[in-house]
């Protein structure tokens, strides 16, 4: 019976080491997120917009305050859960057979600031997503649009008579330039069937 026992509590450190070890991911894992899809959405800023206008701000910022949000969510979880161990410590060291809360208030606050900071890392992503497709889907509607594409001309070389004398006897040839054909959009052939 004993070595049920050993076993049982062997498995329940393991499970609790584990557990420890996804949170501290977890918290890794949301402030790096946070942190680089601030930077990402800088860049968008800069490199795509540049210095024209920009519409759906509001969605921009609102990204902004929620990685801003997250990442001191999590910071403030680091906190709490240093909190929550050394009352859950504490506990122990009582001895109270009867305790259903370990780590107190402290434990449930770092459990709703670990939901928290993922909840707003998405809320960010979903307000750059909003933000990035009212850019782009102005930046496309600003281009122009016509129903047929303008025929590019074509331009020949021709040749004129030399004004000066050629110092044989025989008369030079005179080139007359020929007209360049002018393509009409009703003469415009698609190069496929799908194209217009």
């Amino acid at each position: 019976m004993t070595d049920v026992k050993k076993q049982t509590s062997d498995y329940r450190e393991s499970l609790l080491t584990l557990e420890q070890e996804m949170q501290r991911e977890y918290d890794k894992a949301v402030m790096l997120l946070s942190g680089g899809a601030f930077g990402v959405s800088l860049t968008f800023l800069k490199e795509v917009l540049g210095q024209k206008e920009f519409n759906c701000g509001a969605a921009l910022l609102t990204a902004w305050v929620c990685w801003g949000a997250s990442v001191t969510a999590t910071l403030a979880s680091y906190f709490t859960s240093t909190l929550a161990f050394r009352r859950a410590i504490k506990q122990f060291d009582d001895q109270n057979p009867n305790q259903t809360s370990w780590g107190g208030v402290s434990n449930v606050i770092t459990k709703a600031l670990n939901i928290l900071g993922g909840a707003l890392f998405f809320a960010g992503v979903l307000s750059i997503v909003v933000f990035v497709s009212q850019n782009l889907s102005s930046r496309g509607s600003r281009l122009p649009t016509t129903g047929a594409p303008t025929p590019t001309p074509i331009v020949t070389a021709t040749a004129t008579p030399s004004a000066t004398p050629i110092a044989t006897a025989t008369p030079v040839a005179t080139i007359t330039p020929t007209p360049s054909p002018t393509i009409s959009p009703i003469q415009r052939q698609p190069c496929h069937p799908g194209c217009q």
